[in-house]
């Protein structure tokens, strides 16, 4: 099998090291699908190291604002966080923000047989359940703040179906929601090479200087409890409003944390997206390069189509 786009960028990053320990992940384990046919499209295991990579090359210009942000926001009492166990966090949000596509339901999405949820609202579950068990001396703010990073993520697709129905008007009610319940199933072999070969790609990043042995001890926990709680709640309701309490999204100590999270995930999981240069050249393909005088206005108005409205991202950073 020919590698797909992610992996021969990766590949290049790892000095063509990069090989998966069990079988190709890129067979069984798909970040995403294009088209009405829903064709698979890359590499979950490889988007989601590129997504770790790009994490840490803004490393400086983040790390000290996240550090900012959440002194500023968290409630009184909690215990002093250093900025490098925080950007542990930013690095974890990346490294669980797409593991719901692990499901039965995202895998086979072109099966009417399964019902279809949103990737990004079982992700976020995950990784506040995984994330709460293992930072419990924060009282789970933190591993809160994280989760709703990683429910954000994927606002465009929640914004559709507010433009859809004239009786929602919230956009917190709608992501909090949109989908009542939330039941899996999940395969044992794909959770299997999932852990194996992510697990294999954390240790080529710290032997490239890319990831500290300490971030890299920080991702294995997170990964396995996470992977932990992905297993145990196979077929198990799950209502994200309830798990996630949409009242703490309400309060700003919360969600202030949160968007700058969400800004920095939107950033780098684009960015490795882009390896898929698929997902642009749909884009580009819309345009009339004949017509050089509305080249500008064209390009405009596809990137400012309701479709690719982005309401969160025109939040302003907080960096100060």
């Amino acid at each position: 099998m020919e590698r797909v786009y992610e992996c021969k960028v990766l590949n290049n990053i790892l000095r063509n090291s990069l090989h998966c320990q069990l079988t190709c992940s890129a067979k069984s384990i798909i970040p995403s699908f294009r088209g009405k046919s829903l064709s698979p499209k890359g590499c979950l295991i490889a988007h989601t190291i590129l997504a770790l990579i790009e994490t840490q090359k803004v490393v400086d210009y983040f790390k000290t604002s996240l550090y900012r942000v959440i002194e500023l926001n968290k409630p009184k009492g909690l215990p002093n966080i250093s900025p490098d166990e925080l950007w542990n966090i930013g690095l974890a949000v990346p490294l669980l923000h797409d593991i719901g596509k692990l499901t039965d339901q995202y895998v086979e999405r072109s099966n009417r047989g399964y019902v279809y949820f949103r990737h990004h609202q079982l992700s976020a579950i995950i990784a506040y359940k995984a994330l709460s068990e293992i930072l419990h001396d924060y009282n789970d703010y933190i591993a809160t703040v994280a989760a709703y990073a990683i429910l954000f993520h994927h606002e465009a697709l929640d914004w559709r179906s507010l433009e859809s129905d004239i009786f929602i008007f919230n956009y917190l009610t709608e992501v909090f929601t949109s989908t009542k319940i939330i039941q899996y199933t999940i395969n044992d072999d794909r959770l299997k090479i999932f852990n194996h070969n992510l697990n294999w790609m954390l240790k080529q990043l710290c032997k490239e200087g890319i990831l500290i042995i300490d971030q890299y001890n920080f991702l294995f926990k997170v990964l396995a409890k996470a992977l932990q709680k992905l297993s145990d709640n196979r077929q198990t309701p799950l209502r994200v409003g309830r798990v996630l309490n949409v009242g703490k999204a309400k309060k700003t100590n919360v969600s202030t944390p949160a968007f700058f999270l969400y800004r920095l995930l939107y950033l780098v999981d684009n960015r490795a997206a882009s390896a898929r240069s698929q997902y642009w050249l749909d884009l580009l393909q819309k345009i009339d390069w004949d017509d050089m005088e509305r080249v500008a206005d064209q390009v405009y108005y596809a990137l400012t189509q309701k479709c690719y409205y982005i309401g969160l991202s025109a939040i302003p950073e907080i960096t100060s």
